[in-house]
């Protein structure tokens, strides 16, 4: 096993223990691979809601192994997901392809658990750092969108309150929005 490859299964062992234990402290998150590995932690970990403002579910990080299992696994739990996004879903991303089946669902078992909305001003978010919030303990805030660079916390209530706050502001800005 190459270098790179050890260094990321580690990264990987070690957030989802700080996931299990549910560490208060918050570490920092680094490109498209790990933003991945956080994010299936969160949905893994989460139980009722999750909530994501987003660009465009980019498929840099939601094609990553791991991620839509943990997503699917989460709806399929009985889990909310609620996806605030600025601009056009990416069309490349097999997690929104993922989504569509849920949501086309016709007895409503899973459709009712996903709700899309799109901005309606970009201005609003345009310098809004994008983040993931899962359930009232659970962040990943990002610091700088084209790195991928985040910090995130697994509990974490004061600040994770605060996203939520900011979430439902950006949610009165939006839209409904069927992909």
């Amino acid at each position: 096993m190459d270098k790179e490859k050890k260094t990321l299964k580690e990264y990987s062992d070690n957030v989802e223990y700080l996931a299990n234990i549910r560490s208060a402290t918050p570490f920092k998150n680094f490109d498209s691979e790990r933003a991945a590995i956080v994010m299936k932690n969160i949905f893994r970990v989460s139980e009722t809601t999750l909530r994501i403002f987003t660009g465009s579910l980019n498929s840099t990080v939601s094609n990553y192994e791991g991620y839509r299992e943990e997503l699917c696994n989460f709806i399929v739990r009985g889990g909310k997901l609620i996806i605030i996004h600025e601009e056009d879903l990416d069309t490349n991303s097999k997690t929104v392809e993922l989504l569509k089946i849920f949501k086309e669902d016709k007895d409503e078992i899973f459709s009712n658990r996903i709700e899309f909305y799109k901005l309606k001003n970009k201005k609003q978010g345009r310098n809004q750092k994008h983040f993931a919030i899962g359930d009232t303990s659970i962040y990943r805030f990002e610091l700088d969108k084209e790195k991928r660079e985040a910090v995130v916390c697994f509990d974490d209530k004061e600040t994770t309150t605060l996203l939520i706050n900011r979430f439902e502001e950006l949610l009165l800005d939006s839209e409904k929005s069927n992909f």
